[in-house]
């Protein structure tokens, strides 16, 4: 593995007038753990945008049963530092789906809908648009709705949808923390759905994070 921080040449002269050096490459998800101050083994990101991904710094690559995948974070001098990493297809494109079907009209307002129902009606709903991913793993899946019954409105639809997200998101920790002896003490959590205030309440309510 090479150093993640050291000279990787320079750019063009002509491109911007000089010569820029190239002084760290970085995949994505392992640049927005560093850049969100998840540096210490242990330390865990979720990051929330058209799909989900867990990213959990570990000392050494993991092997997984529960379809987590093990990556290079970086190499800092001599130091190698790994990721253990969940991914859930489906999470801003649900959103889009809910969008374009009328459940919602304006995303800001998504979170103060949820918030502003009992409970969810019993109605749940199932995040397969692209077949189940991490913990699940099983690409046949379908998504759906469960509980619907003559009485369901479009706002329980729209946080059963929100629900989904959460539950994901605690699926992906739960299946981590089942594989090691690690525990987290805060969760880091970026991207655009992470504006919705409901989805990252219920996270918390559901890690203890």
């Amino acid at each position: 593995v090479d150093s993640s921080g050291d000279h990787f040449g320079s750019t063009k002269a002509q491109l911007l007038g000089c010569p820029i050096p190239i002084k760290a490459v970085l995949a994505d998800q392992s640049a927005s753990v560093f850049g969100s101050g998840c540096y210490k083994t242990g330390s865990a990101k979720i990051t929330m945008g058209t799909g989900s991904f867990l990213d959990v710094v570990t000392a050494a690559p993991h092997a997984s049963l529960n379809g987590l995948i093990p990556l290079v974070a970086w190499k800092i001098g001599q130091e190698t530092a790994y990721l253990a990493e969940g991914s859930v297809h489906d999470t801003g494109v649900m959103l889009n789906w809910a969008h374009s079907t009328g459940l919602f009209e304006n995303i800001k307002d998504t979170s103060d809908i949820a918030k502003s129902l009992d409970g969810n009606g019993g109605v749940y709903f199932v995040p397969g648009f692209h077949g189940l991913q991490a913990p699940v793993m099983d690409p046949s899946a379908t998504a759906g709705f469960i509980g619907l019954n003559l009485l369901t409105s479009k706002e329980e639809m729209l946080r059963a949808i929100l629900e989904s997200i959460a539950f994901s998101q605690k699926q992906l920790v739960e299946a981590f923390l089942s594989e090691t002896d690690y525990k987290f003490e805060n969760l880091v959590v970026d991207g655009g759905v992470a504006r919705n205030n409901f989805i990252l309440q219920m996270i918390a309510n559901l890690t203890g994070l």
